[in-house]
């Protein structure tokens, strides 16, 4: 259906929602003025099922998400059910966002009029919590409306496997062909949430399962509650579903004087234009100013979903924004000195990064003798979920990091887990300081012992609708071109993830969309297009012992690969609407800690 044909169904069809209809006579009185151009951004395709379930800004279109989008992407889910026979009920959770509680409701109407049985939770709470839930409830599938990380005015859902880790990308590339046959305005079966909710279709989620979840996360930690040194930490929630849950969380590992940032959903929306992504330096700026007051150790923010955490550490007279690579890093060194001296967790330890996380993190568990697995960037393979290899022991207490702040923690939660990553996060600043040293201090420890690692990340787009279509073809010079150096440093080999093996004739530890060129230097640089091939993600490593040097060659790098991608025209770097600045063309020099992360002080 071309643009203007899909406007008009909407324009006579889309009538249940007032701000809707609204929304769209403005669009038509736009367009009959001759400004075509946002109707075009709202219907120029339907929202597709990407890794990260829907994403998008709150409106009208195709191409947003509203009750429409919504519906579909239930419907679908509905029809997959019944293909695969699957009888299990499903649970729906939702976060802070204003409609967020609408969109749970929505969902929860299409499935009981497919008769599937629902529970959904009466409020807001964090995405770990409804990821616990799922197999605790014995569920086929969880739900959770949520915009994630991103601005305030998005929205969107992510989808469950039974045992709550984020869905199979081969159930998303489903999803998304059967949503293409589905006519949002006839297709959609629906019923009145009264109806289903009196004859038992839909329940209320017991509060106890948020109790459970929490009691879950207390039993990872193998030592007793915190004691002794006192560790001062400062907390936000970004306006999201963590202030209960983390102060419950912190307050039971005896850190009983944490302050909550007035940030919370109570204070208000947040400004406009409010960053919520928690390794962002904007995001965490108004905090920041309070931690000087109370002479912080430690800054910690969590986005509204709880997926993605950001810290701040103290440093003498500044805080420093740690990287996601750093926190990873610094984390996983605790983990492996807890396992390798006896005060380990009561199993083994299941230790992982992406391929997208700092490669330091290999020498790290390499000095501690435990072997360290490389997963993709989203942790899944392109069929399934990413189980740990067979000679790694069912109980074994898993940690895995990502480059952008997420954790997979032990065997509570499948998918990233920010709460449970505080809690073990003010662990290990406990043990540093009771040691009497910093967080700060054991940085700058890895650094100098393995040298100085750089890591940047990038992100392209195709800038305007007509150019969408050449994002495939960017890709595929990407794969098929030979190229023998990058930013005029030889490449010693490349490896195709979606082949079965790269270059260099060894195997790949799993099949995924992805591309890394293996530079001369010890660099590398890693491709990861979005499933929707919306967004390629460019991330970019070099390490030198001279942190100029890195920082010099990860520039002269990143240069390069914004002059092939985005020379034609037909891509453009859309870095900075992460939140962060962007890191092409004026990153800052690098630090002491070789990394390009601020230090701001106070």
């Amino acid at each position: 259906m071309y643009i203007t044909e899909r406007f008009d169904d909407w324009l006579l069809h889309a009538t249940e929602d007032a701000e809707l209809q609204e929304e769209l006579n403005l669009l038509k009185l736009r367009g009959d003025e001759g400004d075509e151009g946002d109707i075009a951004d709202r219907f120029y395709r339907r929202l597709p099922l990407a890794e990260y379930g829907l994403s998008a800004p709150v409106g009208a279109g195709s191409n947003r998400i509203n009750i429409y989008t919504i519906r579909m992407a239930i419907q679908a889910l509905a029809y997959h059910h019944k293909r695969l026979q699957e009888r299990r009920p499903v649970v729906i959770g939702y976060d802070s966002r204003p409609k967020s509680r609408l969109f749970a409701t929505e969902a929860a109407r299409v499935l009981a009029a497919n008769g599937i049985f629902v529970w959904i939770f009466p409020a807001a709470l964090p995405a770990p919590v409804l990821a616990a839930s799922v197999p605790r409830l014995s569920c086929g599938a969880g739900v959770y409306i949520t915009g994630g990380h991103l601005p305030w005015n998005y929205s969107g859902l992510r989808i469950y496997d039974p045992q709550g880790a984020r869905m199979p990308k081969a159930t998303a590339h489903a999803l998304t062909r059967r949503m293409a046959t589905l006519n949002p305005f006839e297709d959609i079966l629906l019923t009145d949430y009264d109806t289903p909710a009196e004859i038992g279709l839909i329940r209320t989620a017991h509060p106890a399962l948020q109790e459970q979840y929490s009691s879950g996360v207390l039993r990872q930690f193998p030592t007793p509650q915190q004691a002794g040194t006192a560790l001062r930490v400062a907390y936000s929630p970004l306006y999201g579903t963590g202030d209960a849950f983390m102060h419950s969380l912190l307050e039971a590992r005896g850190l009983k004087d944490t302050l909550v940032i007035p940030e919370r959903l109570a204070d208000g929306p947040p400004p406009d234009n409010q960053p919520l992504n928690p390794l962002s330096p904007q995001a965490l700026k108004s905090g920041l100013r309070l931690c000087r007051a109370m002479d912080a150790d430690l800054f910690l923010a969590t986005d509204p979903a709880c997926n993605r955490m950001g810290v701040a550490i103290k440093d003498g007279g500044a805080y420093h924004i740690l990287s996601g690579h750093e926190l990873g890093l610094l984390l996983l060194d605790h983990f492996c000195r807890l396992y390798s001296r006896g005060g380990k967790p009561p199993v083994p330890l299941y230790a992982a990064r992406s391929l997208a996380a700092c490669s330091l993190a290999q020498q790290v568990a390499l000095a501690h003798g435990l072997p360290l697995y490389t997963l993709p960037p989203d942790f899944k393979a392109a069929d399934q979920t990413l189980e740990p290899p067979p000679q790694i022991p069912k109980k074994a207490f898993t940690f895995a990091f990502d480059s952008a702040g997420g954790f997979i923690l032990g065997s509570t939660v499948r998918d990233r887990d920010a709460l449970a990553a505080c809690a073990w996060v003010c662990d290990m600043a406990h043990a540093h300081k009771a040691a009497g040293h910093s967080l700060a201090d054991a940085a700058r420890q890895l650094y100098k012992q393995y040298g100085h690692y750089v890591n940047t990340h990038q992100r392209y787009g195709p800038g305007s609708i007509e150019n969408a279509i050449h994002m495939q073809s960017a890709l595929k010079t990407l794969r098929t071109r030979p190229y023998e150096s990058i930013g005029g440093v030889p490449i010693t080999s490349f490896i195709d993830y979606k082949r079965s093996r790269p270059s260099s004739g060894a195997a790949v530890p799993f099949r995924n969309d992805l591309l890394e060129y293996r530079l001369e230097n010890g660099g590398r640089i890693v491709v990861h297009p979005t499933i929707d091939h919306s967004t390629i993600h460019v991330y970019i490593e070099t390490n030198s012992h001279n942190p100029a040097a890195a920082q010099n060659l990860n520039r002269r790098l990143a240069n390069s690969i914004h002059h092939l991608l985005c020379s034609s025209g037909e891509l453009t770097d859309v870095t900075q609407s992460d939140g962060f600045p962007n890191r092409i063309s004026t990153p800052p020099p690098a630090d002491e800690f070789g990394t390009n992360r601020p230090t701001i002080r106070m």
